[in-house]
């Protein structure tokens, strides 16, 4: 194939667009899609998240997105709309992350056209082989016959999935925990590749301002927003304002979480906000709040870093970089959480050490830029195997 600008084109999948749901994997593709764009490819953008039965084709800046319906079962099989995209965009590069329904036709198609297939993998869930036939077992449906056809179909996607992962041209991970799980698990040799997002310019605190507590995620229970509700609760004498962000969630559980804030003063309920808006409040924030069960890295953490904001997690520490490298607490149980906070809003100037740390740790890691001009020299060498020669940058 000819060496010609057509050949550069990335197809990135997520369930859902910036459009419906400002989530850490929409927000990590749709980072990655712009970095590309910047460097001269073109970048397509799929996700299950059209709010009626057709595909809707929008524009989000510079990337195209189409929005296509959303089907909650036999999710591996054969869709023909996804079909018609991948021959109408033609990508020599598709990048999907975790669970795609569109994992085994993405596969299909790069064999059949020689293209590129590359899994990325954002979630300690996806380590185990058997991760949706696991979950389903959690699951108490009262219908015998509807519980053993859901654990058919989710150990057929558990088997397809495993297939694609295996069989891959690249695989990406972003914890040393996932790339020794995967290697364990899939004999996969993947590539380490931290979350990242673009470094802005040094800010300063005011240190002036009263100091503002942030807690920002989807809401969903595995995030816990009803510890930081707690957290706030059990501050009300402390000199600070607590911020909690609510993301998408489920009408009774937002409804649930509401009701449990009414008579806080120090606390502020802020609905879903923009990735830019979230970013301002994250260069206020003297400190940021996790109470997740389990992440990979979020995109809050990298975003709390680069802007010299300390992270006081519940659990989460990813590869233990919290801890080892003193860029906030992570805290274990919620006594602890709740002393530790109260403990570093008396201390600015331990705040402002950790988050100088923080920073430095963020830039070194976590810089969108470096991350894009080493994927897109992988991405040049898979093209270049496969007879299509594309230059970087």
């Amino acid at each position: 194939m000819d060496n010609c600008a057509s050949k550069k084109k990335i197809l990135f999948f997520t369930h859902f667009s910036m459009r419906s749901k400002v989530g850490g994997a929409e927000v990590k593709s749709y980072l990655l899609a712009d970095a590309f764009q910047r460097r001269g490819w073109s970048a397509v953008y799929v996700a299950r998240d059209s709010p009626g039965r057709a595909c809707l084709i929008e524009d989000l800046g510079r990337i195209q997105i189409y929005r296509i319906p959303r089907r909650l079962h036999l999710r591996y099989f054969y869709d023909v709309l996804f079909w018609q995209i991948l021959r109408a965009e033609s990508p020599t590069i598709l990048y999907l992350r975790n669970d795609s329904p569109y994992n085994i036709m993405s596969w299909l198609y790069s064999r059949m056209y020689g293209r590129a297939y590359i899994h990325a993998n954002t979630s300690d869930f996806y380590v185990d082989p058997r991760r949706f036939f696991h979950a389903s077992l959690a699951q108490r449906k009262r219908n015998l016959i509807k519980r053993w056809l859901l654990l058919l179909e989710n150990l057929l996607s558990d088997i397809l999935l495993n297939f694609c992962i295996r069989r891959s041209d690249l695989t990406i991970v972003e914890t040393e925990f996932q790339l020794r799980m995967f290697q364990e698990h899939f004999n996969a040799s993947p590539l380490l590749l931290r979350g990242s997002h673009p470094l802005p310019p040094i800010n300063v605190k005011d240190s002036s301002k009263l100091p503002l507590v942030l807690w920002i995620a989807n809401m969903v229970p595995l995030k816990r927003p009803e510890l930081f509700v707690q957290l706030a609760r059990a501050c009300q004498d402390v000199p600070a304002s607590f911020i909690l962000v609510a993301g998408k969630a489920r009408p009774e559980y937002r409804s649930e979480i509401r009701r449990s804030v009414e008579g806080l003063a120090n606390l502020t309920w802020l609905d879903e906000i923009s990735l830019e808006e979230s970013n301002e409040l994250f260069a206020r924030a003297a400190l940021y709040i996790n109470t997740s069960e389990y992440e990979s890295i979020p995109n809050t953490f990298i975003q709390a870093w680069m802007r010299f904001t300390p992270t006081v997690s519940l659990n989460v520490d990813p590869d233990g970089v919290i801890g080892r490298f003193g860029l906030g607490r992570v805290s274990g149980d919620m006594a602890r959480l709740i002393a530790d906070v109260r403990e570093l809003l008396s201390n600015p100037e331990e705040r402002r050490l950790m988050g100088e740390r923080a920073r430095k740790h963020a830039a070194e890691h976590h810089d969108l830029d470096v991350a894009a001009d080493r994927l897109e020299a992988l991405f040049v060498d898979l093209l270049a195997q496969k007879g299509i020669h594309v230059a970087n940058g």
